[in-house]
């Protein structure tokens, strides 16, 4: 059973540890970071990498960056000063396969392909084709190495590269396995270096908290680490906190049960999505054919939260969908993009007033905001508002048919 003694010891553990977390990110802006305003995905999670990797590039440290990070995939021995060139998306030349190496650093004796794997997933022979593709450019005056880097490290899957030809490749040296743990350290390294300008220091930093929290879903921090400290304390408080966690399923389907009783459409809008069971809310005004308004997770049930237009049938894009899209792209074309089911869809990431458009509503797993305002009944009356606020603008288009 689960003690409210403890219930209210931790929630007083917890208020005191985010006060301290509040006046030492006023003092510091430790939640403050340049890639809450950029989308760093694979592709320019590649393009940093590959910018620090190069000796010409902007940063102007010349091989430091390169230098530490041969040195960390067990090449120091190569020359870093003698980099001809990086690039990010080279076509495999030599195969002819018309696949694309993420990152190739080209030294004078020595070159070097990266494959980018935050989360993304194999593709078929594509770790096989590209140990072919550096083989095909090997010389006795150029050594290759492959490197597959993955969060923790990983194999590639077996449909990229069989087991026996793995091992082979791993045992000769073609092939290196390397975690985004380890970017974290070397950017750590790097970090603490001060031969390295402070503003470059600071981008490093950045990028390393950015790694960490999304790619390594680490949530570590200072309120993090005092409620660990005091569960961790004793036998009888780790088994109330796990006891809790054993409810965590129920009290998320409370909660999403509740926020769905809690939603009131206005007068003559359909509700076509319930957050429970369906995972997201839908609402259709009177007037819109083949589309609704709707919030969704990207990301399993609970994270990368997004608002838009969906259709009914990606494969019945009606003209008033397009109509509505297009005057949500003329009025708020920060942050929107398009796909197959959505003409016009951004993240939750405070692009509108806050009310509307919280932040936190974005990943449910690392702010709770979105599970209190479910409690408290303001999280279906902040939807519903935003689903009002973009119908004002669709309404409002000259263009849209009413």
């Amino acid at each position: 059973m689960v003690s409210h003694h403890w219930l209210d010891q931790m929630t007083e553990c917890l208020k005191e540890a985010r006060k301290k977390h509040e006046d030492l990110n006023k003092k510091d802006a430790i939640e403050f970071n340049v890639f809450r305003y950029i989308t760093a995905d694979e592709n320019g999670l590649s393009r940093i990498i590959a910018d620090l990797l190069n000796v010409n590039d902007v940063h102007g440290q010349q091989a430091l960056f390169l230098s530490s990070f041969l040195e960390l995939i067990g090449r120091g021995s190569w020359d870093a000063t003698s980099c001809r060139f990086v690039q990010c998306e080279q076509q495999t030349d030599a195969l002819g396969t018309k696949r694309r190496i993420d990152i190739v650093v080209q030294g004078e004796r020595w070159t070097l392909g990266i494959e980018n794997k935050p989360s993304a997933a194999d593709q078929p022979n594509q770790v096989l084709d590209y140990l072919h593709e550096l083989r095909k450019r090997r010389s006795i005056l150029n050594e290759t190495l492959l490197i597959y880097l993955t969060p923790e490290g990983s194999r590639p899957s077996l449909i990229s590269i069989d087991e026996y030809q793995c091992d082979a490749a791993l045992q000769s040296g073609e092939l290196v396995l390397l975690s985004y743990q380890s970017i974290v350290a070397w950017l750590d390294g790097l970090c603490k270096n001060d031969a390295v300008p402070y503003r470059v220091r600071v981008f490093l930093f950045d990028l390393q908290r950015f790694i960490s929290a999304n790619v390594l879903n680490c949530r570590e921090g200072k309120v993090v680490d005092v409620l660990l400290d005091k569960i961790f304390n004793d036998d009888s408080t780790l088994d109330t906190t796990l006891s809790l966690l054993s409810l965590q399923n129920s009290i998320y389907q409370t909660l999403t049960k509740k926020a769905t009783a809690d939603l009131i459409p206005p007068a003559g809008w359909e509700v076509c999505r319930k957050l429970y069971p369906d995972y997201g809310i839908g609402l259709r005004p009177p007037e819109a054919i083949g589309w609704h308004y709707c919030i969704e997770p990207a990301k399993g049930s609970y994270q990368d939260w997004s608002y838009g237009i969906k259709l009914d049938s990606a494969s019945n894009p009606t003209e008033s969908a397009l109509l509505a899209a297009q005057q949500l792209k003329i009025d708020f074309p920060t942050g929107a993009k398009s796909s197959a089911w959505w003409p016009w869809w951004r993240s939750f990431n405070g692009y509108l007033p806050h009310d509307l458009d919280p932040t936190e509503y974005r990943d449910w797993l690392t702010s709770n905001r979105a599970w209190l305002d479910m409690n408290n009944g303001e999280f279906s009356r902040r939807c519903v508002d935003l689903f009002i606020r973009l119908h004002e603008s669709v309404s409002s288009g000259s263009s849209f048919n009413m």
